[in-house]
């Protein structure tokens, strides 16, 4: 496969301007005439073109299509990188310590919090399947399949709408209960407790406490339509990102370098 970018980035430099740098990225997807790459052109980490680049003379025929696959598989890949990086990398430990901490102590005070730290951690579960069930089909992609389908396409969307929709969860459950987190708080220092949770889990939840407005910019910053259901919600989002990514994807092919 290495042989076959190097063959790609050479036929790239003919569309590259003064400075920048050629990213060739790394699944093709393969029509019946031919392999497509998607090339993007760089200054540093900005993006100044992107090209559709063909293995061998290529199909007019099927560029279009090949380009519609490469845009869907890399904005969707791009997306969840952006989106859900942040969040993947909090330990289950910030929920689980905590939790276990109170079902040892049982106290009526923290039952609250208990409740609110439980839902949370759910959402956390549901989050992190979502995200590294993502990373486990990519890394199929490149250990055994090495190229895009139509289903690769559809598996990053999916993915990519749930995990906004469960970032969205998650600290929309944050903001509406606040004043539970807060209290909780409070109650664990009182009770001797706070202390024994680790300074990073105290800031999290600090944070997630304290800072509602910037939380709140957050939720409003995800754009999810409001419904009644999850699954409503589901929908409702890949309708409206699927309005929006064809405005762009239109927009891109008519600026590509190449074809």
């Amino acid at each position: 496969m290495s042989g076959e970018i190097n063959q790609i980035e050479l036929k790239a430099k003919k569309y590259k301007k003064w400075r920048e740098k050629i990213d060739v990225y790394p699944f093709p997807w393969v029509g019946s005439k031919d392999v497509y790459y998607n090339v993007v052109y760089k200054i540093k980490n900005d993006v100044k073109g992107v090209a559709v680049i063909s293995k061998g003379e290529g199909s007019q025929s099927e560029f279009e299509d090949a380009f519609h696959h490469l845009f869907y598989f890399y904005g969707l890949l791009e997306n969840i990188h952006a989106s859900g990086s942040e969040r993947a990398r909090i330990a289950p430990e910030f929920y689980s310590e905590p939790l276990e901490l109170m079902e040892k102590e049982q106290e009526e005070k923290l039952a609250p919090g208990k409740e609110l730290i439980s839902s949370l951690y759910q959402i956390q579960l549901d989050f992190t399947e979502a995200y590294e069930g993502f990373f486990d089909h990519l890394s199929h992609m490149r250990e055994v399949t090495k190229k895009i389908t139509t289903e690769d396409v559809e598996i990053a969307r999916n993915a990519s709408t749930r995990i906004n929709l469960l970032q969205y969860l998650h600290i929309k459950e944050a903001v509406d209960h606040s004043a539970t987190l807060n209290e909780w708080i409070l109650n664990m220092k009182n009770l001797q407790l706070w202390d024994k949770l680790s300074k990073d889990q105290q800031i999290f939840y600090t944070n997630l406490a304290e800072n509602k407005a910037s939380l709140q910019a957050s939720i409003d910053g995800l754009g999810i339509p409001q419904a009644d259901t999850y699954e409503e919600m589901f929908k409702l989002s890949q309708e409206i990102n699927l309005e929006k990514n064809e405005k762009e994807k239109q927009k891109q092919w008519n600026e590509l370098r190449y074809p």
